[in-house]
């Protein structure tokens, strides 16, 4: 735009130009604070000790990312959704294999003074997860013990502490419950009774 006089009128561009005059600046920054936007840390190393196994060789690692104005953490909500960097991706890693996971082992199942058998529930999982695996990932791997023989207590025989201190004791002779050293002891009389008589 270009004012003559008391009028002004709209001309190209290149006139004002090549009469000399510079443009004037269209768009100025305003406000004293930044923008929020995503800042994201270093990638965890990929290895089972600081990542978590996923499957064959592969882990996950992480990066932390949080929503910053000016440096300062602020809430998530400020920064876009849309733009948010992820913070999790799978990585090639050597040590991901499969392990076997064994939980405890069970009572012995013998009655009081006999053999009998203990046993464990065994899982192959992958190493640093718990995560059950597929196939056969745990092959190379040696195999834990899932029975094996145990000998149960000595039978209490004409102990005259012998009492029932559990709810349940009216019920462990006919439920077979006696076999195990726990109601043995908490159902000493009931139990007896049951081996004995």
């Amino acid at each position: 735009m270009v004012i003559l006089g008391n009028t002004s009128q709209n001309v190209d561009s290149a006139l004002c130009e090549d009469a000399g005059l510079r443009m004037p600046e269209s768009v100025q920054k305003c406000g004293a604070i930044d923008c929020p936007k995503w800042v994201v840390g270093e990638w965890s190393p990929c290895n089972a000790t600081s990542s978590k196994c996923f499957s064959w060789h592969t882990a996950i690692q992480r990066r932390r990312v949080t929503c910053e104005i000016s440096g300062i953490k602020t809430s998530a909500s400020k920064c876009s959704s849309a733009e948010r960097p992820v913070s999790k991706q799978e990585c090639y890693s050597e040590e991901c294999r499969g392990v076997w996971k064994v939980d405890p082992w069970s009572e012995c199942n013998a009655l009081c003074g006999g053999q009998g058998l203990r046993y464990r529930i065994l899982k192959c999982v992958w190493r640093g997860t718990r995560r059950p695996t597929t196939g056969d990932a745990c092959k190379d791997q040696p195999r834990p013990m899932v029975m094996k023989i145990c000998r149960a207590p000595p039978c209490i025989k004409n102990n005259p502490d012998c009492k029932d201190i559990s709810k349940y004791c009216t019920n462990a002779r006919g439920m077979g419950l006696c076999r195990l050293h726990r109601f043995q002891q908490q159902c000493c009389k009931s139990c007896s009774f049951n081996i004995f008589h």
